[in-house]
């Protein structure tokens, strides 16, 4: 009686202790200022350009939005220099190489000041005119069986002769080519590669083959594949390490360590980088089984 006596006054106690150590916590959250967002992915083997502009909007933060209204961004290169204006619906600026010129090695520095004083800056370097050969593109194919329908699974490899003598980082990217039954048209798809973005480089492979490969599950009851587009860009260092980012990047997933992704804007966030892209489209000759 007295042993259960003595363990009942232990819990009664125990109790009092864990009410007596409630706290108030008063936990000071870091405000956050507001940054600008700049997405500038340019080509010289393009006609159109465009450059992107947005803002963060930070869960703690007390200061009001970016006035964009009479934003003005100037890209220059040497002693020449071009204005475009920007388009709040699409939140962009466009212009054409008949306006200001995109050309293979030249140095270009972008400026982007808002109306009330935000400055971001940022410099790149276009790539020479030089692309890598083509070696072979295979497409092959393998066939899932289960009770309730055969799904395709498509393995898209390509094979090119890297450029010697300088230093060139690359992305493989495809569409899937496909038609409808009751439609005699084809469209074209992007093919998406969730939280896997295809990288290449060549370091210690100077001069050599180099290959990557693309899946692509065809789950659609819908419309037929009958061939696909693959696309090898070879890209700037700057383009390269922010898609490497974005490779180590989970979105919505609670248990993943923080990625920080890359940037060249200086006081801002986002990239300007540019690329040229070879593409080669390759029809089914083969029988889906």
């Amino acid at each position: 009686m007295k042993k259960n006596n003595l363990i009942y006054s232990i819990l009664i106690g125990v109790l009092f202790l864990n009410s007596g150590c409630e706290m108030n916590a008063n936990v000071t959250v870091p405000s956050t200022e507001r940054k600008l967002v700049v997405g500038g992915f340019l080509s010289p083997k393009e006609n159109e350009h465009q450059i992107s502009l947005s803002q963060t909007d930070p869960l703690f933060s007390t200061d009001p939005p970016i006035s964009l209204a009479n934003v003005k961004l100037t890209i220059s290169s040497d002693s020449i220099s071009y204005s475009p204006s920007y388009d709040l619906n699409s939140g962009t600026f466009q212009f054409n190489n008949n306006q200001f010129n995109i050309v293979h090695g030249k140095n270009y520095h972008l400026k982007i000041v808002t109306e009330d004083g935000k400055m971001v800056e940022s410099d790149m370097r276009t790539l020479s005119n030089q692309m890598p050969s083509i070696e072979e593109f295979n497409i092959n194919v393998d066939t899932v069986f289960s009770d309730f329908s055969n799904q395709l699974i498509y393995n898209l490899k390509l094979t090119w002769k890297d450029i010697a003598g300088e230093k060139n980082n690359y992305r493989l990217t495809a569409n899937r080519i496909f038609k409808y039954s009751s439609i005699p048209d084809t469209t074209f798809e992007p093919i998406e590669e969730y939280n896997s973005f295809t990288l290449k480089d060549d370091l210690g492979k100077d001069g050599q083959t180099l290959s990557a490969t693309i899946k692509f599950e065809d789950n659609s009851q819908i419309s037929e594949t009958i061939g696909f587009e693959i696309l090898l860009m070879k890209v700037d260092v700057n383009y390269y390490n922010y898609y490497k980012t974005l490779n180590n990047y989970a979105d919505g997933d609670p248990f993943a360590e923080p990625v920080i992704l890359f940037s060249n804007i200086q006081n801002g966030l986002g990239v300007f980088c540019n690329y040229q892209t070879i593409k080669l489209r390759r029809n089914l000759f083969f029988k889906i089984p």
